[in-house]
């Protein structure tokens, strides 16, 4: 209920411009790494295989730390969600011309095509999300496409149903907001 209320808060924010932002170059590497030690439990109960290809020495990029761990939080989250027992997910961060790359895959049950191009719009679900699990608003994909976007990002995504998904965030080294 609280992520709910949370979610619902923070598209109210962004409708409403209010969604601020305070960029300080940052170590992306160290909240990539904290993010994924907080869902250590999460991956190990489910038994998933969990990778992490992420250099300490990646390039620092402004980002506000706060609204980017929403990001790398509600990616690992989904990929976790939606990947079945003892299946596989990585996070893997890298230099990339003019900022960093950052990507998130997994094994789960993947994205049908034909509701890929609504995936980031605000309360969409996928069909096979709705089936296999009640929980979950629609809202954190809309909820992340807007903070890469505000950061002067780009987010795009492959899937095939039935056959995981890959998410992929560019971040430039200079922030639109």
């Amino acid at each position: 209920m609280t992520r709910l209320v949370n979610s619902l808060l923070n598209v109210a924010r962004i409708s409403d411009g209010k969604f601020s932002y305070t960029f300080v170059p940052t170590n992306i590497s160290a909240i990539l790494s904290r993010v994924s030690d907080d869902f250590a439990d999460k991956i190990k109960a489910k038994k998933i295989v969990f990778t992490s290809d992420v250099p300490e020495d990646l390039p620092q990029v402004p980002v506000d730390e706060g609204t980017f761990s929403l990001v790398v939080e509600n990616l690992l989250d989904n990929a976790i969600k939606y990947t079945p027992e003892s299946g596989s997910v990585s996070l893997s961060a890298g230099p990339r011309q003019g900022g960093i790359r950052i990507i998130v895959s997994d094994s789960g049950i993947g994205i049908a095509e034909e509701d890929q191009r609504r995936i980031f719009e605000k309360f969409f679900r996928s069909k096979q999300a709705t089936q296999m699990f009640t929980d979950g608003s629609g809202l954190g994909l809309f909820i992340v496409k807007t903070i890469v976007e505000d950061h002067g990002g780009t987010i795009s995504l492959s899937s095939r149903q039935g056959g995981g998904t890959q998410v992929t965030v560019d971040l430039s080294a200079t922030p639109k907001a």
